[in-house]
């Protein structure tokens, strides 16, 4: 199916009902639009769903890597579309009713320690759509805690891991810490700063890892950690994490990623 005709959620042309002005009409009716509305939608992400499922059962790569671009595509409709809070909203019912398994399949894939060359545009692609789904879905985050998060980490201590991958583990990790100080404290217990310090002063990274690196550092502890629901732990965490990039990197190169971030759009924040 190419882009022109891929199905988009809430549909390609509008149902009867939004060609009325709704608020207008009486209370009962007005309740039967958001019936339809609801089921609307929810048929359309159940499709997406299921589209994708079958998509990443092939044993194609190619046809796994189309189904992982047309979910993304579907995830980034969400950015702009103008019912974007419905639609939220729905995805998460959607994904917590229908899709476990696809959810869980995508963690596997970005947490294994094992992938081939011809993995790796692969294992791009459900890092990026595990990023989208935690931003739209925050607790799919909670996937990530643990061992998982283990896995993450060793993904970035591995010199022999591609680059883009690892710039795309950096995206990832930033939004799963982002809204939990449980998240955060796991982050930190297991040496997590100590690992993208490390990353930063390798001389295997590349520019562009180098500058994910440089804005994970500044925006964790410029935006994140400072801003939690307990603001004793808040500080806690972030003088223990300014000690450590201190220590690993220096002040002056911490204040430049501080000064990095803080020049960046950053979804998370």
């Amino acid at each position: 199916m190419s882009k022109s005709q891929r199905p988009l959620i809430g549909g390609c042309r509008e149902p009867f009902w939004r060609h009325f002005n709704s608020e207008e009409w009486e209370p009962e009716w007005r309740m039967l639009v958001d019936v339809l509305e609801h089921d609307y939608i929810s048929t359309d992400w159940r499709r997406a769903i299921e589209n994708l499922r079958r998509g990443v059962e092939e044993k194609s790569e190619n046809a796994r890597l189309l189904a992982y671009k047309e979910w993304l595509g579907h995830l980034e409709l969400l950015r702009r579309h103008e019912r974007s809070e419905q639609l939220c909203a729905l995805l998460r019912e959607a994904l917590d009713q229908d899709a476990r398994d696809i959810v869980q399949h995508f963690v596997d894939v970005v947490t294994s320690n094992e992938i081939t060359v011809v993995e790796i545009e692969e294992t791009r692609l459900c890092l990026r759509a595990l990023r989208g789904m935690c931003l739209f879905v925050p607790a799919l985050c909670d996937y990530f805690v643990d061992n998982n998060m283990e896995r993450l980490l060793v993904r970035l201590q591995n010199d022999s891991e591609d680059s883009k991958i690892r710039a795309e583990v950096l995206e990832l990790l930033l939004v799963v810490v982002a809204d939990s100080q449980t998240r955060q404290r796991d982050f930190m217990r297991r040496s997590g700063i100590q690992t993208i310090c490390a990353l930063y002063t390798s001389e295997e990274s590349t520019s562009e890892l180098a500058d994910h690196t440089k804005a994970f550092i500044g925006v964790i502890i410029r935006y994140i950690l400072p801003t939690g629901t307990s603001a004793a732990l808040s500080n806690a965490l972030t003088a223990e994490a300014r000690e450590s990039v201190e220590e690993a990197i220096g002040a002056d190169s911490l204040l430049a990623a501080i000064a990095f971030a803080e020049s960046l759009a950053v979804d998370v924040v």
